[in-house]
């Protein structure tokens, strides 16, 4: 005969509070209690706002030495004198289409390596700057960083291979700069004809367009954080937003502002599919006669 065995197990809401008193007394960020969290609240697991689970929560945060983490302004605004003055100086470049003197001219002033920046000087003249200043950077505990914005236009420049070869200046064996190249998806096989710098790359990331359940967590997501307290596009019009924009997100903003714009004016509380179609051929699709 078996014997009987109790099992003792939290229940949801314990479970789920245990978590959130972990993610709020860590005193250093764990990405896994967003997606952890992030998960229960997408499933419908548990709700935030759930009395239960926040009376819970509370007993748990009273226990000593499990105090939350000070997320008040002023400690964020200290994390962020912090951030910022750890990876500085900071360029952000959103016009690229230049000549690799113009570029190297360009860093050099955004890094502030150059008082008087010339893209006539002598390339070598302003590398020798730019390597002076990463390297008193570095001495100092900071770390630059170049966004480049629109880098496909690179391309044809030959610049792609001037950005890979900043990417040697090192100091201690580590990297002086971090680079980040954004742009369209022909940028990701221009990098593979440049082994150079792909092996030299430590992420790459691809922005798909979204799939329509993602269509509707975004767009729910987006009307909730403005302050939306009903549904106002309907489970019809979202699966038409999502055919119409293809699942492409600046053409979900787009339609989606249009349509709240058109439903105000008419003074509608919700919109449907019919509306967001009328929208998207009026307004969108437009093609001279």
């Amino acid at each position: 005969m078996t014997p009987e065995v109790h099992i003792s197990a939290l229940s949801r809401d314990e479970a789920m509070a245990e978590k959130l008193r972990a993610a709020l007394s860590r005193r250093d960020v764990a990405i896994r209690d967003f997606y952890d969290v992030d998960h229960a609240v997408q499933r419908s697991i548990v709700q935030p706002t759930d009395r239960v689970l926040l009376d819970v929560l509370r007993q748990k945060l009273a226990v000593p030495g499990n105090a939350p983490v000070d997320v008040s302004e002023k400690r964020r605004a200290a994390l962020k004198r912090q951030l910022d003055e750890r990876f500085s100086p900071f360029v952000h470049l959103v016009f690229p289409q230049m000549t690799v003197p113009e570029l190297l001219a360009y860093l050099a002033a955004g890094l502030g390596a150059m008082s008087n920046p010339n893209s006539t000087a002598p390339v070598d003249e302003t590398v020798r700057c730019l390597q002076y200043l990463l390297r008193d950077n570095s001495a100092r505990g900071s770390h630059a960083v170049i966004a480049i914005d629109e880098a496909q236009l690179l391309l044809d420049s030959g610049a792609l291979e001037t950005l890979r070869l900043l990417l040697n200046f090192e100091e201690a064996d580590k990297p002086a700069l971090t680079l980040l190249l954004v742009g369209q998806p022909q940028l990701l096989p221009a990098l593979q004809r440049l082994p150079g710098l792909e092996a030299r790359l430590g992420v790459k990331c691809l922005l798909r367009t979204f799939s329509l359940e993602e269509t509707v967590s975004y767009v729910t997501h987006r009307m909730v954080a403005a302050g939306s307290t009903h549904e106002i596009f309907t489970s019809e019009a979202l699966s038409a937003l999502h055919q119409l924009t293809s699942g492409n997100p600046r053409r979900i903003n787009r339609l989606c502002d249009l349509a709240l714009l058109i439903g105000f004016a008419e003074e509608q509380r919700r919109i449907n599919a019919p509306q967001i179609e009328a929208v998207c051929n009026e307004l969108v699709t437009i093609a001279p006669e």
